[in-house]
């Protein structure tokens, strides 16, 4: 089932997510309609808050590499070295700004069974891994922009786009 996505201004996406403490059919039914609705979106991830649910979970799909479901997950360290990236997002559509982030993440995280791993990934994985994280915390890549100017005039440009 495609899902609504929650846009820039909702609460929702401000909010802390809560812990998911069910692993039942009802998530793995989410967790299908996640995937679903990012890849409608053209997305590489995506987090339940984006899609009014505040739940600690997110889903990635980067291009040829492993899907992943990530339920409960904590970052547990991030590499020193950071390197800008262009990052986007389906809850903020048509902005588009250089991101710093670590460049390697490990993360502990649950699947939808409830089974615990722990995954160290660099790359691309761990940049759309720390971004969907950020929802899970009420935080947007947009709140990552540090010089105000390029802030203002993404906002602008986005307030022009998508007010009514």
């Amino acid at each position: 089932m495609i899902l609504s996505v929650k846009t820039l201004g909702d609460e929702t996406l401000r909010a802390k997510a809560e812990t998911v403490t069910s692993f039942d059919e009802d998530l793995l039914a989410f967790v299908d309609s996640l995937f679903e609705t990012m890849q409608k979106q053209s997305g590489v991830g995506i987090a339940a808050p984006q899609v009014g649910v505040g739940k600690r979970i997110f889903v990635c799909a980067p291009p040829g590499e492993d899907s992943l479901v990530c339920i409960n997950p904590t970052i547990l360290q991030t590499s020193q070295s950071t390197s800008f990236f262009e990052e986007g997002c389906l809850s903020v559509p048509g902005v588009f700004s250089d991101i710093e982030r670590p460049d390697e993440v490990v993360i502990h995280y649950q699947d939808v069974k409830g089974v615990s791993h722990t995954l160290e990934v660099g790359g691309y994985l761990a940049r759309i891994i720390q971004h969907e994280y950020d929802h899970l915390d009420g935080k947007l890549f947009i709140d990552k922009i540090e010089n105000p100017r390029v802030y203002d005039k993404l906002m602008k440009k986005y307030k022009k786009r998508y007010s009514s």
